[in-house]
C-alpha cells in the first residue's frame, strides 16, 4: 500500500507540473511550430528552418528545434517574427509567470525575447537575458513583471501575446562569420500560489460635481460588490483612499459612489482600462511587493487630476472603399496593432472617429489602415507627402498635446480636414537596363516607399526582350525613395551612399525621386544612376553580326558569325518572361560556335550578341 501510495504522489507531482506550464512552441510538428521572419540583415525576408536537434542531450533531447542565423551584416536589432502570429498565445495572466526559452549557443552571449500584439489594454514588451553557458542546452527565463526595455516601458504581467520576435546577442553588431544558434521550447511557466499583500487605491473626487455620500472600490477581487470597500476622505481633501489586502496578480475594478448610484465610465483606449465582455473597467497588475504608494488618480482618468489630455482623431474616409473589418488607428509604441483600436462613424457621414486620453505633453507616431490586418499590409501610403515621416515608416506624428486636442485628416492624404476628396495622381515611368546583369533572374521589380517596400507589387517588364525593363506607375505629388530588386527581394541594387540619385535614410541608401508632374525618368543600369556603358542598346547600332540554325532547335545549335571583328564578344540568352540564362557556347572554330540548349526548357529565346558598338538579336526556339 505505501509503494501504491509513493507512485500516485509521484504521478500528482508530474500532473500538477504539466498542468502548471503552457508549452507555446516544442518545434515538433506543424501545430506546435511557427516560421520566424528575419530582419535587419541580410537575410530579410527569408524565414527560420525547423532542423533536426543537434545535440540531443543534457535538459533537451527532443528531435528537433528551430535554427536562428545572425550574419555578418546584421544589425544590432536584426531579429525574427513569428509569422503568423502564435497558435498558442503567451499567456501572462497568471501570478508569477515566466517565460522561457532553450538556448544552444556556440558562445556566451544573450537573447532578448519581445512580445506583440497583446491582448487589449496590453502594450509590447520586450527584455533580455544572459545565455551564460555555450555548446551545450540552457534553459533561460524571463520574468514578465519587469519593465520592458522600450517606451512604454510596461510590465507583460496581466496580458497574453500573439507574436514573439526573437533577437540573438541583441544590441551587438553581428558577428565576422555568420552564427547559428538552436531555439527550441518556448514555455510559460506559472509561478507559486498567489499570496495576499497590501495594495492601496487612491481617487481624486474634486472634478466630480454631483453630489454624493461614500466611495467605494469594486472589482474582480469582492465580485463588484457595491458596498464591501469604502473608502475615507478624513481630512476632507477630496482624495479617498483605501488600503486592501488582495492577490498578486491582475485586478479589474471601478471607483463608484454610494453602491452604483454613479459609477466611471471610461472609453476603452485609456492605458489603465482593460475590456472584459463589454464591460470596460481599470486594470492594475499586482506584484509581490504590493502597492503601497499608487499614484492618485482623478475620477474617470487614468493620470492626476490636470494631468490627462483628451485627444479625439476625426478621419475622413469619403474617398475610399471602407474594409469591411473597419478602419483602425496603430502604430507608434502607443497605439497597438491594427485590429486594436477602431474608428466609428456612428452617423454614416464618412468621418470616423476615436478618443483617448493619455498625459500631457504626450506625442507619438502612428498610422490609419484600411482594415485588420497585423502585417500591416492595408496601411495607408502617404510617402512622399508632407505628414510622412520617412525615418518611422512614412507614419504621421501627432503632439505634444498640453490641452485637449481635435486631429482632423483624410486617410491616406495629408490634410487639417476630414471632408475629403481624392488626390491627383501623376504618371511615373521608370526604365531601367539589366544588360551589365550577369546572373539568371526570373522577374524584376520595383520597391519603395509608395508601395511599403513590397516584394511583388510593381513588377516591370521587358517586352521586345532588349533587356531594358520598364514599369508605370500612379503616384501623388512628392519625394519617394526606391529601389529595383530581383525576385522578390533575392537581390537587389546595393548603393554606398552619395550616389547623385540616392538619399541615404538611416542605415539605408536608396534612389530618391520627386513627382510634380507627369514624368518619364531615363534609363539607368541597374545599380548606377547612369545608363548602361558601353552595352546600352540605345547607344548601339543594330547590325547582322550572327546566323543561328537550325531554328527550331533540339540539343544543339550553330552560331556563325558573319561580319567577324576583333572587338570582345558579350553574349546574353534570356526566354520570354525576362529570366536571363548564361549561354552554353563553346568555340568550334574561327568564327563559328555551338549553343547547346539540350539544359533548357521548350520555348522561345533571344540571343543577342554585343560587339563594339554594334548588336544583333535572333530568336531561337527551343523544341525537344
Amino acid at each position: 500500500m505505501k509503494k501504491r501510495y509513493t507512485i500516485l504522489l509521484f504521478l500528482f507531482s508530474v500532473l500538477g507540473t504539466l498542468d502548471a506550464q503552457q508549452v507555446v512552441l516544442d518545434f515538433e510538428s506543424a501545430a506546435s511550430s511557427r516560421n520566424f521572419q528575419y530582419f535587419g540583415s541580410s537575410l530579410e525576408p527569408k524565414t527560420t528552418r525547423v532542423l533536426p536537434n543537434p545535440k540531443k542531450a543534457g535538459i533537451n533531447t527532443s528531435a528537433n528545434a528551430m535554427e536562428f542565423i545572425k550574419t555578418a551584416d546584421a544589425q544590432t536589432w536584426a531579429g525574427a517574427f513569428s509569422t503568423p502570429d502564435l497558435a498558442t498565445p503567451i499567456d501572462l495572466t497568471k501570478a508569477g509567470a515566466q517565460l522561457c526559452i532553450k538556448v544552444l549557443s556556440r558562445h556566451v552571449g544573450n537573447i532578448a525575447l519581445k512580445l506583440e500584439a497583446p491582448s487589449t489594454g496590453g502594450a509590447n514588451w520586450i527584455q533580455t537575458v544572459k545565455v551564460e553557458k555555450a555548446n551545450e542546452w540552457v534553459e533561460v527565463c524571463l520574468d514578465p513583471s519587469l519593465p520592458s526595455l522600450e517606451d512604454p516601458k510596461k510590465p507583460g504581467t496581466g496580458f497574453s501575446y500573439g507574436r514573439l520576435v526573437i533577437f540573438m546577442d541583441f544590441g551587438v553588431n553581428g558577428p565576422s562569420v555568420a552564427d547559428t544558434t538552436f531555439l527550441d521550447d518556448v514555455i510559460v511557466k506559472a509561478g507559486a500560489a498567489p499570496t495576499t499583500v497590501p495594495v492601496r487605491f487612491a481617487v481624486n473626487m474634486s472634478k466630480y460635481t454631483e453630489p454624493f455620500s461614500k466611495v467605494y472600490v469594486s472589482g474582480t477581487f469582492n465580485n463588484w460588490s457595491g458596498d464591501a470597500n469604502p473608502l475615507s476622505d478624513p481630512d476632507g481633501d477630496k482624495i479617498w483612499t483605501a488600503e486592501l489586502p488582495l492577490a498578486t496578480g491582475s485586478i479589474e475594478y471601478k471607483f463608484q459612489v454610494d453602491g452604483w448610484k454613479a459609477q466611471e465610465s471610461f472609453l476603452g483606449t485609456e492605458v489603465c482600462t482593460k475590456t472584459t465582455g463589454g464591460f470596460t473597467n481599470r486594470f492594475l497588475v499586482i506584484p509581490s511587493a504590493g502597492i503601497s504608494r499608487p499614484d492618485t488618480v482623478c475620477w474617470n482618468s487614468c493620470y492626476a487630476c490636470g494631468q490627462g489630455v483628451r485627444i479625439t482623431v476625426q478621419l475622413g474616409a469619403q474617398q475610399i472603399a471602407v474594409a469591411g473589418s473597419g478602419i483602425f488607428i496603430a502604430g507608434g509604441g502607443n497605439f497597438g496593432n491594427p485590429g486594436d483600436f477602431q474608428l466609428k462613424d456612428e452617423d454614416k457621414d464618412g468621418i470616423y472617429t476615436i478618443t483617448f486620453e493619455r498625459p500631457k505633453g504626450f506625442t507619438s507616431f502612428y498610422t490609419f489602415t484600411n482594415g485588420n490586418c497585423p502585417d500591416y499590409s492595408c496601411k495607408e501610403n502617404i510617402a512622399g507627402q508632407s505628414c510622412a515621416n520617412p525615418d518611422n515608416y512614412n507614419d504621421r506624428k501627432m503632439g505634444p498635446f498640453n490641452q485637449d486636442t481635435t486631429i482632423r485628416t483624410c486617410f491616406g492624404q495629408c490634410t487639417t480636414t476630414a471632408q475629403c476628396g481624392t488626390i491627383a495622381k501623376r504618371k511615373v515611368t521608370l526604365n531601367v537596363d539589366m544588360a551589365g546583369y550577369s546572373k539568371p533572374f526570373v522577374n524584376l521589380y520595383v520597391s519603395g516607399t509608395f508601395n511599403n517596400w513590397s516584394a511583388n507589387a510593381n513588377k516591370l517588364s521587358d517586352d521586345d526582350g532588349d533587356n531594358k525593363y520598364q514599369a508605370v506607375l500612379e503616384l501623388a505629388d512628392g519625394t519617394y525613395e526606391f529601389k529595383y530588386q530581383i525576385d522578390g527581394w533575392s537581390a537587389q541594387e546595393e548603393f554606398k551612399g552619395g550616389e547623385s540619385c540616392t538619399k541615404t535614410t538611416g542605415a539605408f541608401t536608396n534612389r530618391v525621386f520627386e513627382v510634380k508632374k507627369d514624368t518619364v525618368l531615363p534609363v539607368v543600369c541597374f545599380n548606377a544612376c547612369t545608363s548602361c556603358k558601353p552595352t546600352s542598346v540605345a547607344d548601339l547600332e543594330e547590325a547582322d553580326l550572327f546566323r543561328a540554325y537550325p531554328n527550331p532547335v533540339d540539343q544543339l545549335a550553330f552560331i556563325e558569325i558573319r561580319d567577324f571583328s576583333a572587338d570582345p564578344m558579350q553574349w546574353v540568352l534570356t526566354d520570354a518572361s525576362g529570366r536571363q540564362y548564361r549561354p552554353a557556347l563553346s568555340e568550334a572554330a574561327s568564327g563559328s560556335f555551338t549553343l547547346a540548349t539540350a539544359a533548357l526548357p521548350n520555348g522561345v529565346y533571344w540571343l543577342r550578341l554585343i560587339q563594339g558598338k554594334r548588336y544583333a538579336l535572333k530568336k531561337i526556339v527551343v523544341l525537344h
